[in-house]
């Protein structure tokens, strides 16, 4: 016999199972191999490293309460899920209390999520509290309390506001709500966690207002509807994100109102030379790409992240990592490159040798300038000052630059017709 409990649990695995399908359309086994499997064992060995010497680089260390900030992750990716759908518009008149047991789950999700998600990050920034700050076992259980606690408070008045309000007053109260949690975490956590009568009476404020409001969105029937709509939203929006990485949905556009090929548009700077312009061309086909710009910015954001870590565990591996994830970029920037130049459209055209050599070398430049640039000011920032960040920022620039071309030069550029001439040509 279904229950309002086998119910939610039954649309909570479908919506497991659903999500698990549209992650692994996106994390197929060469990003695996190429990217999760290196970060987690690379990961795994700078935490344990970390547990004997936790020490922040110069530029964070200077940076008070820099512990604080983690926790903002999980404060305020806390949503409540009611599980409503449309067709439990019967349950309103019929069995209003399957309705109530649906949000009842939602709550209790919801508790066991933030408390799995502030319990990981806990583990994960230990070292750092315990070492460098000199936390206590029981300031850290009053901050795990203390995040869980605000974190349902966050979610079930951002509910309140979706459900009870709409257009432009939902958004401005939905900003104020965050600026006003934001300041009261960042000024009372710091404060509270030292001082256990303080902490006791703003914890007991806070879980009444959370019963409170539990017990407004349990009992309350009128945000049917924008419960659906919430949950719809919800629901789908990491399923969007995935796959828009996995098919390139191009948006609709309005009928005349750009050439079929070519699509002329502003561009950095004026071009003059047929290769550059080529080259342009090239750029702008891979910036219009959502998927492909979608792994460039992943790209640059896994390369950051490796260089923080290697650089503030050992400079030294901060001056291999660079070139490595330089020569990365280079080479997959070339293969981009060379399924762009063999596709049917530019196979409707004919480039002279140089003007290709041009385009290539002006689209990996372009391409290749702001990873090096970021990466080097990333490796700066962690070993010395904001100056010579600035330096290590422009070294980083010319660096990728470099390598970039030479790997283009050195894997071709070129159309496969042009690597190897025809066997008539030849012998004409």
């Amino acid at each position: 016999m279904m229950t309002p409990w086998k119910l939610a649990v039954r649309r909570y695995r479908k919506n497991l199972n659903y999500q698990w399908r549209a992650i692994r359309t996106v994390i197929d086994w060469t990003v695996a191999l190429y990217i999760v499997i290196p970060a987690v064992l690379l990961g795994s060995k700078f935490y344990l490293e970390w547990w004997e010497t936790p020490v922040l680089p110069p530029i964070l260390s200077q940076v008070s309460s820099i512990w604080l900030y983690p926790f903002l992750f999980p404060l305020f990716f806390a949503r409540l899920r009611t599980w409503a759908e449309p067709g439990d518009i019967l349950f309103l008149r019929q069995r209003p209390d399957w309705i109530h047991s649906l949000v009842r789950f939602g709550l209790l999700e919801l508790g066991i999520r933030q408390l799995a998600s502030f319990g990981v990050l806990m583990l994960l920034i230990m070292p750092l509290l315990r070492n460098s700050y000199d936390f206590s076992s029981v300031m850290l259980l009053r901050l795990f309390l203390w995040g869980i606690s605000m974190s349902m408070l966050f979610a079930l008045v951002k509910n309140a506001i979706h459900v009870q309000l709409a257009g432009m007053w939902r958004v401005l109260a939905g900003w104020l709500w965050n600026l006003v949690l934001l300041l009261a975490f960042r000024a009372m956590t710091a404060y509270i966690i030292m001082h256990p009568f303080v902490f006791g009476c703003a914890l007991i404020a806070v879980i009444l207002a959370v019963l409170l409001l539990s017990y407004w969105r349990v009992h309350v029937m009128y945000t049917y509807e924008r419960d659906v709509d919430l949950e719809l939203e919800i629901k789908m929006k990491l399923t969007a994100m995935l796959l828009k990485q996995a098919v390139d949905v191009k948006q609709r556009k309005r009928k005349g109102s750009k050439p079929l090929l070519f699509r002329r548009s502003g561009y950095l700077y004026k071009l003059k030379r047929p290769g550059q312009q080529v080259g342009a061309i090239g750029v702008k086909t891979l910036w219009r790409s959502s998927s492909h710009m979608i792994f460039y910015w992943q790209l640059l954001g896994v390369g950051l992240f490796a260089i923080v870590v290697s650089a503030a565990a050992l400079p030294v591996l901060g001056y291999i990592v660079f070139p490595v994830l330089c020569i990365i970029l280079g080479v997959w920037l070339n293969m981009y490159w060379r399924e762009l130049v063999d596709s049917d459209v530019w196979n409707m055209f004919t480039f002279d040798g140089s003007v290709l050599s041009e385009a290539a070398f002006h689209f990996t430049s372009v391409n290749a300038l702001l990873p090096g640039l970021l990466w080097g000011l990333s490796f700066g920032l962690i070993l010395q000052s904001f100056l010579a960040a600035l330096v290590y920022g422009l070294a980083g620039a010319c660096a990728a630059l470099f390598l970039a071309r030479i790997i283009m030069t050195m894997i071709g550029y070129k159309r496969k017709e042009h690597a190897k001439p025809p066997a008539s040509d030849a012998t004409a």
